[in-house]
C-alpha cells in the first residue's frame, strides 16, 4: 500500500521513496544482468556439449542462443529504462508541486505579514492617540479636581484660624473635618497623576552599574532617614548588582519601598531595615507591622490600605506604582508579610549584560 505525504514524494510501506528504489536498482539491475548472462552462456554451452552435435549445428545454435541472448537483453533494458524515466518523472512532477506549494505558501505568509503589521501600525497608532487622550484627560481633570478641593480647604482654613471663636465646638470638629478630607483629596489626586505619568512616561534605558545603584541607594537613603528625627534605626545595605532601567523611574522604586520600610517600622525599637539581592531579585526587608497574608492579590492596587491613616500616613499609591513601573521593565514584584513580622519586598529588572 502506498502512502503520499503533503509535498513530498509518495512512501511506500517499507519506508521507501522512488529516488531510494531507483538508487538501489541502479546497483542491483546490473549486477543480476551480469551474473544471469554468465549463467546463461555457461549453462547453455555445456548443454550444447553434451548433445555431441555436428559442429555446423552447435556454431547455428550458438548464434541462435546469440541473438536471443542480445533481443532478450534489449527488451529488459528497454523495460527498465522506460520504469526509470517514469520514477525520474513522478519525482520531478513532486518536486514541481513542492516547489509550487511553496511559493503559495511564501507568498500566503507574505500577505498575512504585511496585514499583521499594518493592524500592528493601526493599532499602535490608535493606542498612541489613546494615550495622548488619557494624558489631556489626566490634565484636565487633576485641574478642574484641584480648583474646588483647594477651595474648599481654603474656606474652611478661613473658618478655622479666622472664626473660631464665633463657631461651637462641633462646628470646629465639622471644619477640621472638611480641611483634612479636602487634603486627602488632594494627595490622592496626586497618586493618580503618578500613576498616569509613570504609565504613559517614555523609557529612557540605560546601563547603571552597581556602585552607581549603591550610591543611589545611599543618598535616597540619607533623605528618607533624616525625615525621622528621634528613630532608631538600623540599616543593613549589600552591595547592589547591576540593571538596566530607567533611572528616574529606578530612584522612585527605591523611595517608595525604603519610604514604606521607615514608616512602617515606626513601632519598632531599633527599626531594622535590610536590602540585599540574592538569585536575581532585589529585596527590601524592615520588621515593622506587617499585613495579612490572606491580602496579598490587592496589595498592588491604586489606594489599597491595610491601616488606618489615623496609625500611617499615605495614599496607598507606593507599591502600585513600584508594580507599575518595575513591569513596564518587563520584571516582576513580589510581597512577603505577617502580621507583627515585618515584610519583604523584592523585585527584579533586566539584568546588566554579563551579570
Amino acid at each position: 500500500m502506498r502512502q503520499s505525504l503533503p509535498g513530498s514524494l509518495n512512501i511506500d510501506d517499507s519506508g521507501r521513496s522512488p529516488l531510494g528504489k531507483l538508487r538501489s536498482s541502479a546497483v542491483a539491475v546490473p549486477a543480476a544482468y551480469a551474473i544471469f548472462g554468465a549463467l546463461w552462456i555457461v549453462a547453455s554451452d555445456l548443454f550444447l556439449e553434451s548433445l555431441h552435435l555436428p559442429t555446423e549445428v552447435s556454431t547455428r545454435i550458438a548464434v541462435a542462443k546469440g541473438w536471443i541472448f542480445v533481443g532478450g537483453s534489449t527488451l529488459l533494458i528497454g523495460y527498465l529504462t522506460r520504469r526509470f524515466w517514469k520514477v525520474i518523472d513522478g519525482m520531478f512532477a513532486a518536486l514541481r508541486k513542492q516547489l509550487h506549494e511553496t511559493a503559495f505558501a511564501r507568498q500566503a505568509a507574505d500577505r498575512l505579514a504585511a496585514e499583521l503589521e499594518r493592524k500592528v501600525e493601526e493599532r499602535t497608532a490608535h493606542l498612541e492617540a489613546t494615550l495622548r487622550e488619557l494624558g489631556h484627560f489626566t490634565d484636565s481633570v487633576s485641574h478642574d479636581l484641584r480648583a474646588p478641593v483647594r477651595s474648599m480647604s481654603g474656606f474652611a482654613r478661613v473658618l478655622l484660624e479666622d472664626h473660631s471663636g464665633s463657631l461651637d465646638p462641633e462646628a470646629l470638629r465639622i471644619l477640621e473635618r472638611i480641611d483634612v478630607a479636602a487634603q486627602r483629596m488632594n494627595s490622592m489626586i496626586d497618586g493618580l497623576l503618578d500613576l498616569a505619568r509613570w504609565g504613559r512616561s517614555e523609557l529612557r534605558i540605560a546601563e547603571i552599574d552597581g556602585p552607581s545603584v549603591d550610591r543611589m541607594l545611599a543618598d535616597i537613603w540619607s533623605e528618607l532617614s533624616g525625615l525621622e528625627k528621634g528613630r532608631e534605626i538600623v540599616a543593613r545595605f549589600q552591595p547592589m548588582p547591576s540593571v538596566r532601567c530607567d533611572p528616574r523611574m529606578f530612584e522612585n522604586v527605591w523611595r517608595n519601598l525604603l519610604g514604606n520600610a521607615i514608616k512602617y517600622s515606626r513601632g519598632s525599637s531599633p527599626a531594622l531595615v535590610e536590602v540585599w539581592s540574592a538569585d536575581g531579585w532585589i529585596q527590601v526587608r524592615d520588621n515593622g507591622v506587617g499585613f495579612d497574608s490572606v491580602r496579598f492579590r490587592d496589595v498592588f492596587q491604586p489606594f489599597r490600605r491595610y491601616h488606618s491613616k489615623d496609625e500611617f500616613e499615605g495614599d496607598g499609591i507606593g507599591l502600585a506604582l513600584v508594580h507599575r513601573i518595575v513591569e513596564r521593565h518587563g520584571g516582576d514584584v513580589a510581597i512577603e508579610s505577617a502580621v507583627g513580622r515585618g515584610t519583604t519586598v523584592k523585585f527584579r529588572m533586566e539584568p546588566f549584560p554579563g551579570e
